[in-house]
């Protein structure tokens, strides 16, 4: 889905905004959020499966939700709209951590997609698989799996392809948290 979106300098000002389309064909720098969801629980993670019709690494393994910055948003504003729109989970604001941004590129034939990443771990006790409903546009299956075995899913290929200091840092972060 196009969508507009800010543009932004390496500061994260706010440059102009485009069509998401243009800003992936012409490589300018936006913001995206990756988030996770972390069940206390189970020590597990939500990971989902990108639907087959994805412009963009479909099939494979990703987050539990992720998007785009739309134009005006805050990263923390597009984790909440992203949970509701892919999943249907309800994220409380306080549940809601930012672990880290880094800049990364992602290019395939047709784009250049070249985003400040914002990722989120949202800690949860409990996870409500029977309000859980995925948006089929977006992802066709959920499962949950410990943080190294989605390391593992990306090493092995299934994963969405990122740059390996997003799963490093990952792993840096969830120890400090005592999660990993």
């Amino acid at each position: 889905m196009d969508e507009l979106i800010d543009i932004i300098d390496e500061n994260n000002n706010v440059l102009y905004q485009v069509m998401k389309s243009k800003a992936h064909k012409d490589g300018l720098l936006h913001q995206a959020i990756w988030a996770l969801i972390y069940e206390k629980s189970s020590k597990k993670v939500l990971i989902a499966k990108r639907a087959p019709q994805k412009l963009m690494f479909p099939n494979l393994w990703g987050w539990s939700f992720a998007g785009h910055v739309g134009a005006g948003e805050t990263p923390m504003e597009t984790a909440i709209r992203e949970a509701k729109e892919e999943i249907n989970f309800d994220v409380e604001e306080n549940n809601c951590i930012e672990l880290f941004h880094l800049k990364g590129i992602c290019e395939n034939e047709r784009d250049k997609d070249v985003e400040m990443v914002y990722v989120y771990l949202i800690c949860v006790d409990e996870i409500d698989f029977d309000k859980i409903k995925l948006q089929e546009s977006e992802v066709s299956e959920i499962k949950m799996v410990s943080i190294d075995e989605l390391i593992d899913l990306h090493h092995k290929g299934e994963g969405t392809p990122i740059e390996e200091k997003y799963l490093e840092n990952l792993k840096i972060e969830a120890k400090k948290m005592g999660l990993y």
